[in-house]
């Protein structure tokens, strides 16, 4: 009797962790790049619209925006001497990475 409950204790255990540590949030990646060259276009900054989340590019024009709930958003590059480029309708999925494209010109 008392391994038998040693052994549901145990299963219960392993489910609330389970559960405790399923994700419930997305992220964003992407690069951004010059329209006319294809270069790589440093510290851009890119937001999600309606909230406060965003991310700057590297060195690569990489960005990465971590925490995002669940659902669709537009995301919008702004960059000195460049035109702001908005991307509508950009999907975000739990414990999924989207991956988006800026061509800045």
């Amino acid at each position: 009797m008392a391994s038998s409950r040693s052994l549901l204790a145990f299963l219960f255990i392993i489910l609330i962790s389970t559960v405790l540590f399923a994700g419930t949030t997305g992220k964003i990646a992407g690069i951004v790049k010059d329209k006319n060259t294809g270069e790589p276009l440093i510290g851009v900054n890119i937001t999600v619209e309606g909230t406060n989340l965003g991310a700057s590019s590297d060195i690569d024009g990489s960005f990465i925006i971590l925490n995002i709930p669940p659902g669709d958003y537009t995301l919008v590059a702004q960059y000195i001497g460049y035109a702001t480029v908005r991307l509508e309708n950009v999907d975000v999925d739990i414990d999924l990475t989207t991956q988006v494209e800026f061509q800045m010109q």
